[in-house]
């Protein structure tokens, strides 16, 4: 009966030791379950944080093509303004060699009346 008891109590210790190693097993994948949950849930943070940022620079983009259309125009607007001066400038020779040559057919008038005057 001895012999019957010690073979159960070895029995038992193996049992108890195939237990415990199963156990530890069932503990480290309960903590690599864990650590995967962690990683999950950070990686739905890191993938909302980069579709906040998406986003961000989708709106800068966009005001950045505003800014460059309105650089556009307004490079468009000196142009024309730029040609629209020359153009002016080149009108305001053309009066100065017409308002010459006024002055100078007044003065050669003035000069015949004066002789006229003279003369009579």
């Amino acid at each position: 009966a001895l012999k019957h008891r010690l073979t159960t109590v070895d029995s038992l210790q193996q049992e108890v030791a195939g237990l415990t190693r199963d156990n530890e097993q069932l503990l480290a994948k309960s903590r690599r379950l864990d650590e995967a949950e962690k990683r999950a849930k950070e990686a739905t943070v890191l993938e909302a944080t980069l579709k906040s940022v998406r986003a961000e620079a989708l709106k800068q983009e966009q005001a950045f093509n505003v800014l460059t259309d309105g650089h556009i125009e307004l490079q468009k607007t000196a142009e024309t303004s730029a040609a629209s001066l020359t153009e002016a400038e080149a009108k305001i020779v053309e009066l100065k060699s017409q308002l010459q040559a006024s002055e100078g057919k007044l003065t050669t008038a003035s000069k015949v009346s004066a002789e006229l005057v003279a003369a009579r």
